[in-house]
């Protein structure tokens, strides 16, 4: 699946309150029992990998598997 350009964007450009905020939201709004601070580790590594793309004038995509 292809990311648009502009959530690549915010989010290579998000501070940490932005990505607890996120996760946060997320969690409480999951039925599955997760925790917020798996989902900030998650972003994380995602935003570095969106700035990458970004820097280098490339498109984001994933792959999502149940």
């Amino acid at each position: 699946m292809s990311l648009a350009d502009s959530f690549r964007d915010a989010l290579a450009t998000a501070d940490d309150a932005a990505r607890q905020d996120a996760a946060a939201a997320f969690a409480g709004q999951n039925e599955e029992d997760v925790e917020a601070e798996h989902i900030v580790t998650f972003l994380k590594e995602l935003a570095t990998l969106a700035a990458g793309a970004a820097a280098q004038g490339h498109h984001l995509y994933c792959t999502i598997s149940l």
